[in-house]
């Protein structure tokens, strides 16, 4: 009998994967959140082979989340990172300690993580109903749609109007 090698061996990817792991990257800067943004960033690694105990998938990473891109750096690496395959497919997920990080076989599993480091919204905002994106236009525009339910010229409750202007002011500064 002849001996056979992991190459000759390998093994199916699972059906349920996409042909991507994907690994989230949690910067400790505070001007994320000082400037409303979410710290973390979604990257994609190509997977190179599944083996029958071990995944191995590009160093080279796609950002995912919009408007991002992986640091030049991180584009030009070669070779792979080698995971292991049972603790994949087992819980979808594996921590690789070269990286100090995870990788998640499912993108919605990564996407809940990012989407845990989102910033939340300011009251301002929320009481003029209004999210982060806002521009100066919209927060007017929505003070003054607003305004004339609540105004007490128009029948409007006093408290909840000062409220209202107390949220627009917060909103203009925010904004």
């Amino acid at each position: 009998m002849e001996p056979t090698t992991d190459t000759e061996n390998l093994s199916a990817e699972p059906e349920r994967a996409d042909g991507y792991m994907y690994r989230v990257s949690v910067s400790s800067s505070p001007m994320y959140r000082l400037n409303g943004q979410n710290p973390a960033t979604l990257y994609r690694h190509e997977i190179d082979r599944w083996t029958p105990k071990r995944v191995f998938v590009e160093r080279a990473p796609e950002a995912v989340t919009e408007g991002d891109t992986a640091p030049k750096w991180r584009r030009e690496q070669e070779g792979c990172y080698s995971l292991d395959r049972e603790e994949v497919e087992r819980d979808g997920e594996v921590y690789h300690r070269p990286i100090r990080g995870r990788f998640y076989l499912h993108r919605e599993d990564a996407e809940a993580i990012v989407e845990k480091h989102e910033p939340d919204t300011p009251d301002c905002l929320d009481t003029l109903g209004l999210d982060r994106s806002a521009t100066e236009d919209d927060v007017r525009e929505a003070f003054r749609a607003r305004s004339k339910e609540l105004h007490p010229d128009h029948g409007g409750d006093p408290a909840a109007f000062r409220r209202l202007l107390g949220a627009y002011e917060d909103a203009l500064e925010t904004v």
